[in-house]
């Protein structure tokens, strides 16, 4: 198994569809910059909405499989159950609110979904053998 293959996500939407997604990340970026500094005047909350609260459980997910740095420590962490836990909430999530998503926030649930789910697969491949 190639533990060194990186995974990176393609946004393939086109400009206008994706600018929440975009403001977020683009706060993200910005927050981080400020963090690095002793001045953090600048520093805001991203706004808190049903797709932040998908994007949460995402990158918890990401960090959980070991293709991301846990935040507080820079550690690589695998716990494949705390990942399958974050998917599994994204799952329920999904299926409680069907009906109420605008078709952005569905987009992006069945994106993330896909991708975090053969994350998952690729990494525990050889788990179970």
């Amino acid at each position: 198994m190639d533990n060194n293959k990186k995974y990176s996500f393609v946004d393939k939407r086109r400009e206008d569809e994706g600018s929440e997604i975009n403001d977020i990340a683009s706060d993200i970026k910005k927050n981080e910059e400020i963090c690095k500094s002793d001045d953090l005047s600048g520093y805001t909350v991203p706004a808190l909405d049903f797709s932040m609260l998908i994007m949460s459980f995402a990158s918890s997910a990401v960090i959980a499989m070991g293709k991301a740095p846990e935040p507080h420590t820079g550690k690589i962490i695998k716990d494949f159950q705390i990942a399958k836990q974050n998917i599994d909430i994204i799952s329920l999530l999904k299926e409680k609110s069907k009906g109420n998503l605008t078709d952005e926030e569905s987009k992006l649930i069945d994106g993330i979904l896909f991708e975090l789910r053969m994350m998952f697969v690729e990494e525990t491949k050889g788990e179970n053998s």
